[in-house]
């Protein structure tokens, strides 16, 4: 059994009347083809992360098709700024950007402009398979709004509690429940010779 909480990146797209992921720019290639530029806004730190390993995948699996632009995420410094920034674009209908990289926090912010695009239609008839292996909190609670998927989680992290239940039930105590409680019985059987391995227990 365990205890967690989740701290997740996701990315979501400005509402788009055709599609989440159409582009509002483009640009011309060394082959003298036009190319879709799709341009991301991020917090600062992160954009490294996009522009060195995220962005060279997507554009190889585009055929080179595809360029990602995060040059506008340099004065992004921390989450308050681009939470503002996002707000603003979604509040004044702008669309400067097709992807936002940001934690889920600013969903219900942006939710009531109506910032972001629907991508349930889109994922249900494309990637369900994937989107069925990502975890259950992240996309029942942290990228859906309203039954519509607003935001994709590409990164994240669980945080568990592990107890071992035969020491509980050798010392007849039982789960914690709050940390005090863990306290509590970390404090019992710290030091204590455990028989089923002869060794002392730290709590």
């Amino acid at each position: 059994m365990t205890d967690s909480c989740s701290h997740c990146n996701c990315s979501g797209a400005p509402t788009q009347p055709q599609s989440p992921a159409l582009s509002t720019s483009s640009a011309i290639n060394n082959d003298n083809e036009e190319i879709i530029v799709l341009k991301v806004l991020t917090i600062n730190w992160k954009a490294t992360n996009v522009e060195d390993f995220m962005a060279p995948a997507f554009e190889a699996a585009k055929g080179g098709k595809v360029k990602i632009d995060v040059s506008a995420s340099a004065d992004i410094t921390d989450f308050g700024i681009l939470f503002s920034e996002i707000e603003n674009d979604a509040r004044l209908g702008l669309e400067l950007f097709d992807v936002y990289v940001t934690p889920p926090l600013v969903l219900g912010s942006v939710v009531q402009y109506d910032g972001f695009a629907d991508m349930t239609d889109y994922i249900t008839k494309n990637y369900l398979s994937e989107w069925l292996d990502i975890f259950q909190g992240y996309r029942d609670i942290i990228s859906t709004y309203n039954k519509k998927i607003l935001m994709m989680p590409f990164d994240g992290d669980l945080l568990h509690l592990f107890y071992n239940k035969e020491v509980l039930e050798y010392y007849d105590l039982r789960a914690p429940r709050t940390w005090g409680e863990y306290n509590i019985i970390a404090e019992k059987v710290h030091g204590e010779i455990f028989p089923a391995t002869g060794k002392p227990l730290i709590g």
